[in-house]
């Protein structure tokens, strides 16, 4: 069976359109599209909002200091691009110090309001 010249030159054009730079830049945008969803999907996972929220309620902290202990689940990060990962770092840091910086404040808030409701009960059992 002998195969026609017409074969080749598809052949050659599929390889050019295939390994052209509009599909690799596409591949790549997909890839960092891919980083930012899995870090905004990851951060209420780990941020561990109800802790940040007791450290409101009791300690009154503040919210600049959450920078402090952002860490990235390193199981998420295995064998992945550094484009990648630096995007996702940056994403998913920003997510969680947002929801715990959130978090920090509905607790002072919280507190706020618990001990302005129980000032107001003592001021009023004093009455009686």
């Amino acid at each position: 069976m002998k195969i026609s010249s017409t074969f080749y030159v598809f052949v050659l054009l599929t390889m050019l359109l295939t390994f052209s730079p509009p599909f690799v830049t596409l591949a790549q945008q997909n890839l960092l599209a891919e980083a930012v969803v899995d870090a905004e999907r990851d951060a209420p996972k780990y941020a561990d909002s109800g802790h940040w929220f007791l450290m409101g309620c009791i300690f009154q902290n503040d919210p600049a200091k959450v920078d402090e202990s952002i860490s990235l689940p390193p199981t998420r990060l295995l064998g992945k691009s550094p484009e990648y990962v630096r995007l996702y770092a940056a994403t998913y840091g920003e997510k969680v110090k947002k929801i715990r910086t959130n978090s920090i404040r509905v607790g002072m808030a919280a507190f706020c309001i618990s001990s302005c409701a129980g000032f107001a009960m003592i001021m009023s059992a004093d009455e009686f």
